[in-house]
């Protein structure tokens, strides 16, 4: 009889595995290799469609973006111009107390129009500003108060040209002033 040792040799030291491929080291690699290939540039394509999506919606948003811009230039503009012309009415106010009669009341008339364009025209570039829906019909509320400020004011500096009084025709070119800011105020708020 053979040792115990001797027939469980067999058993207990399997023989050696034999090798495999030699050529890769891990065939089931190779074997998904191409569907992986196939994946990453249908995954690259679809990226690459989804990026072309993206640009043109970011075109799309880029636009609305530079017309919000736009308008919010145009709405800060309007906003300066309506502060510095509320000081310039102010000051004209000051000066034209001096003023007597017709003339006087003409130019205080035409100094609260201007007031109440610059109230209108305020609204409208706050609105405009803050992207409100409504801001194109105060603009054009506005733009309406500004023409009636306007023709009031050529009223009085009318009455300022024919008045013999020095102290009106030292207004005259303030008035002329005041118009050609509301011209520049018109402008911005027709850009609103």
């Amino acid at each position: 009889m053979l040792p115990l040792a001797a027939c469980g040799a067999d058993d207990d030291n399997p023989a050696p595995a034999q090798p495999s491929q030699t050529a890769t080291e891990n065939p089931s690699e190779d074997a998904t290799a191409p569907e992986d290939d196939a994946a990453d540039e249908d995954a690259t394509d679809e990226a690459g469609d989804d990026a072309d999506a993206d640009a043109e919606s970011d075109g799309a948003d880029s636009d609305d973006t530079d017309s919000k811009d736009d308008t919010q230039d145009a709405a800060a503009s309007a906003l300066d111009k309506i502060n510095d012309l509320r000081s310039d009415v102010k000051e004209l106010r000051r000066e034209a107390k001096h003023l007597r009669g017709k003339v006087k009341g003409q130019t205080f008339e035409a100094l609260g129009k201007t007031e109440g364009a610059l109230g209108q025209s305020t609204g409208a570039a706050k609105a405009a500003e803050h992207g409100k829906s409504h801001a194109s019909k105060k603009a054009d509320e506005a733009l309406r108060a500004i023409e009636r400020a306007e023709k009031q004011l050529q009223r009085a500096e009318q009455g300022l040209n024919d008045s013999s009084n020095s102290a009106a025709n030292d207004l005259v070119k303030p008035i002329q002033e005041l118009q050609q800011g509301l011209d520049a105020l018109r402008d911005d708020l027709s850009a609103l």
